[in-house]
């Protein structure tokens, strides 16, 4: 059984070294930072390993974080590091000195928004009913209306309308979370 904390519980109950709550976190960033990873390092066995050392990084120091915020951070700033440190001893060495686009600031920022949009996308989705979620999920591989209509044994007008409230709602969660974005780079 899956537990679910608001984030402040989330946060005391990970100093407190309570393993549900460390794992509530792991389910939400463990993919998005193995993508994170990937990108750096363009392979998954060694995004995998590295966003695993992050994870017991952050186990070994979870005294210290007072918000989940700074747990997010911490994570994607420990994986970035040690995708950097992976690289550097390797044949990549020469593109870190040179100052390459893959280790800048300006990466590093663009691919943490583009991996907490994703999330936030897929958390959206799974706020859905059930038969919305598959339509939606269809859609996003890319089958058409008709397709998905056989896919899943319904009319091509439920598909539809499904699809439209879907989209509507998921909208809207996606303007929320750009204007928390906006607003939160505003008062920083």
């Amino acid at each position: 059984m899956r537990v679910n904390f608001d984030d402040i519980e989330i946060i005391e109950k990970l100093r407190g070294g309570i393993v549900s709550a460390y794992r509530e976190i792991f389910d939400r960033y463990y993919s998005g930072l193995c993508h994170f990873a990937h990108k750096y390092l363009g392979d998954k066995d060694d995004a995998e390993d590295v966003v695993q050392e992050t994870f017991m990084v952050l186990w070994d120091k979870r005294e210290e974080f007072q918000s989940l915020p700074t747990v997010k951070s911490f994570l994607y700033t420990v994986t970035k590091n040690k995708c950097i440190n992976l690289l550097s001893v390797s044949s990549n060495r020469k593109r870190i000195l040179e100052g390459d686009y893959l280790f800048s600031q300006q990466f590093f920022e663009e691919n943490v928004v583009e991996e907490e949009m994703y999330r936030a996308l897929y958390k959206s989705i799974e706020k859905l009913p059930e038969q919305s979620q598959k339509i939606v999920r269809l859609n996003l591989k890319g089958m058409k209306n008709q397709e998905i209509a056989d896919q899943l044994g319904i009319s091509l007008n439920t598909v539809k309308t499904l699809k439209k409230s879907a989209y509507k709602a998921i909208r809207s969660d996606m303007l929320i979370w750009f204007l928390a974005i906006v607003m939160n780079q505003v008062v920083s």
